[in-house]
């Protein structure tokens, strides 16, 4: 681990913690993220991601990650990582959605310049789904479509966030049926949280 250093040092013993476990595609291995972060400045000091087998033994360290990550293909990851000195506040598309080999191989950008926190590829890899907030203005949640190669997008719902909720905690995790013809996502438009889906069986891009 290339964050060896910070991960032995005696200051930050006890406080990381493990987020993001997701089973591979065949439901053979599992990834998980080792988060460390310091409590002071609310900094990412270690983002790591591991790959174990089903039963959490033959751990391997894959590399460093970005924002909420998902399987791409079978054989790797993928992450929203942010340009560097930009915060989503500063640009909400200050970022790319790259690739994770669980080899630790270089990844490579997936979509440039991406919109959203939390994506997902479509079952054959041809799209990716994702949420973005407070866009394109205050106080309105939006469900985006990306086409892979074209790396165009398309709106597909724009929402009001729920009553009351400042933080927008409450968030749309856009997530795919297994045939890949509906998007399903948490929304609250009429002011009661639901789960609501998007058909997508006569969709044309």
């Amino acid at each position: 681990n290339p964050a060896r250093s910070i991960l032995e040092n005696p200051k930050y013993r006890d406080i990381g913690g493990i987020k993001h476990p997701k089973w591979s595609p065949d439901g053979s291995r599992f990834f998980c993220v080792y988060m460390l972060e310091d409590k002071q400045t609310g900094k990412k000091l270690v983002k790591s991601a591991y790959l174990s087998d089903r039963v959490g033994k033959s751990i391997q360290y894959i590399s460093e990650i970005g924002q909420h990550p998902m399987w791409y293909t079978a054989d790797s990851l993928l992450s929203y990582v942010r340009h560097k000195d930009f915060s989503h506040a500063d640009n909400p598309s200050a970022q790319d959605v790259m690739s994770h080999p669980i080899d630790g191989s270089p990844g490579q950008p997936i979509i440039r310049n991406a919109l959203g926190i939390h994506g997902s590829p479509n079952p054959d890899g041809q799209y990716f789904v994702t949420d973005v907030f407070d866009w394109p203005e205050p106080g309105t949640h939006a469900v985006l479509l990306y086409q892979i190669e074209s790396g165009d997008y398309r709106v597909l719902v724009r929402m009001r966030v729920e009553k009351d909720d400042s933080k927008n905690s409450m968030h749309p995790h856009p997530s795919w049926s297994r045939d890949g013809k509906r998007i399903y996502f948490n929304g609250s438009d009429t002011g009661n949280r639901r789960l609501y889906y998007i058909d997508l069986t006569n969709f044309s891009f």
